[in-house]
């Protein structure tokens, strides 16, 4: 409840089948967890490849949109809400992705 701020980071795995697309986005709740909102341009570029891809929501940030690099890191100025969730957006012809795992770091 003191973070001001998080750092997802997504691993992602195997990617299979024809044109597969990812992208990852982060949410919150006013109503802890009922109903749901997109945290404004918190979210990854479209993913086709394998690596790790990040999103980073504090205040005291520089805002840098997100782009399909491994090792990259989307920055979002803002204030992290009390409740949120990480969604995932999966397209493609029978598009299969791994997450080999997702790093959550809380920044206080």
């Amino acid at each position: 409840t003191t973070a001001t701020g998080v750092q997802v980071v997504f691993n992602v795995g195997a990617v299979t089948v024809t044109s597969p697309t990812l992208v990852c986005k982060l949410q919150g709740s006013a109503d802890s967890g009922t109903t749901w909102f997109d945290i404004p341009t918190a979210t990854t570029d479209t993913l086709t490849a394998t690596g790790a891809y990040g999103i980073m929501l504090h205040y005291g940030v520089t805002a840098v949109a997100g782009v399909a690099t491994t090792g990259t890191t989307a920055q979002v100025a803002g204030c992290l809400p009390r409740t949120w969730r990480v969604v995932y957006t999966i397209g493609g012809t029978t598009p299969s992705f791994t997450l080999t795992n997702v790093q959550i770091n809380y920044i206080l």
